[in-house]
């Protein structure tokens, strides 16, 4: 069977083919999840912006810039500007998103039930249960009836809470660090007549002894002591500092040192 189609014939048919099936596709309303009813005026939708702020995974405080999309945070980077970590950031400080974006996060209220385990309560269960136990506190009179614990904070929240128990005086406020440094400030005190924690400047050191103290893992402030410790091994004058480590771990701290004493734990 012959089959005659010339160009013009071949364009028509397949124009009319097109718009059948475009017509024939079920045509869904477009829909845009936009975060902010009322947006800051510097956001712009799809355009990245960045924030100064701090890092909190550990005491440490290092200076971040975050990458932001429509309000999200979507990456964390060392601020180059902030005199702590000028510019750099450790694993923890990368993975703070990690903890943002959890799943397994709480996220609605929850009251440890009798087996144990947490249950989900609604908001009006938590502050009927809150108001009474402060209704009850208040009638003692006493000071520190209820203890209102909280890890370390600053900024607004800390005034946020702060203005919290100034409205409640039967309340008093604790501060827990999973980490703290309450013994080195204490230290200090004794020796210098300062409660604060001290700054070693690794950078300018020839020798340095360190007694258990990991500060290229979790101690003080490992992303700022990690960069002055490579200055500390670079050449001067034909010479390297030099690092001794003892301690009962082979840490990442251990293992950069020029000679590593272990010793039993305890």
């Amino acid at each position: 069977m012959e089959f005659n189609l010339d160009r013009r014939t071949f364009i028509k048919v397949m124009g009319g083919a097109g718009l059948a099936t475009l017509f024939a596709c079920d045509q869904k309303p477009i829909k845009r999840l936009v975060s902010h009813v009322t947006p800051q005026q510097e956001l712009i939708p799809g355009v990245v912006t960045w924030f100064a702020s701090v890092c909190r995974e550990c005491p440490a405080g290092c200076g971040t810039v975050t990458a932001t999309r429509e309000g999200r945070p979507i990456k964390i980077e060392g601020n180059p500007l902030h005199p702590v970590n000028r510019g750099s950031l450790c694993a923890r400080g990368h993975a703070a998103l990690q903890g943002l974006y959890n799943p397994d996060r709480i996220r609605m209220p929850a009251r440890r039930g009798t087996d144990g385990r947490l249950e989900s309560v609604d908001w009006e269960v938590v502050f009927r249960d809150l108001a009474g136990i402060l209704t009850a506190s208040s009638g003692n009179g006493s000071p520190g009836d209820v203890a209102v614990v909280t890890p370390h904070l600053a900024g607004s929240l800390a005034a946020l809470r702060d203005a919290w128990l100034e409205g409640n005086p039967g309340c008093r406020a604790y501060e827990y660090e999973p980490v703290d440094y309450e013994s080195i400030e204490k230290a200090n005190e004794i020796c210098f007549g300062r409660a604060v924690r001290p700054l070693y400047d690794l950078e300018k050191a020839d020798l340095i002894v360190s007694l258990g103290a990991d500060f290229l893992e979790t101690w003080l402030s490992p992303v700022e002591y990690t960069s002055d410790f490579a200055l500390t091994r670079a050449y001067r004058e034909g010479e390297i500092g030099k690092f001794l480590f003892i301690g009962s771990r082979q840490s990442l701290t251990a293992a950069n040192a020029d000679e590593a004493v272990m010793i039993k734990p305890g």
